[in-house]
């Protein structure tokens, strides 16, 4: 907990990142996000941000509730490659929603936006259109 995000180092930082991406992000933007990561002592905060691996447990119905009837339009876009929320997820998502739209990014992991900026915008955008929006 505390202990370890106190320890918590770029190195560490880095590693991980490049282990969920699959495009690699470059030194100086993963630089600068590791700086804003721990800006105010960013890493204090660090042990309550991983709380929601057993809050998605406890409001599992809730939480599922809310996304498996949505009340309005929405749009899945999942980096497949991603090993925390890929393929898997996407296809969880896809078998629990009504009306599921799934856009999936094939060489893409944790952090579609970052890793495949021009794709997610594209899917958004005919998304959007789609809707009237």
């Amino acid at each position: 907990g505390p202990l370890v995000a106190r320890f918590t180092s770029y190195k560490k930082f880095a590693a991980t990142m490049n282990e969920i991406c699959t495009q690699l992000i470059p030194a100086p933007e993963l630089k600068m996000y590791w700086e804003l990561l721990i800006c105010n002592n960013g890493r204090a905060v660090l042990p309550s941000l991983i709380r929601y691996m057993d809050e998605r447990r406890v409001f599992l119905d809730r939480w599922g509730g809310a996304t498996d009837t949505p009340p309005c339009p929405s749009l899945l876009i999942n980096g497949v490659d991603d090993p925390i929320s890929g393929e898997h997820l996407a296809m969880a998502y896809e078998s629990r929603v009504t009306h599921p739209r799934v856009v999936r990014l094939d060489s893409t992991g944790h952090y579609p936006h970052v890793e495949s900026p021009v794709k997610v915008m594209a899917a958004a955008n005919a998304f959007w259109r789609s809707i009237g929006a």
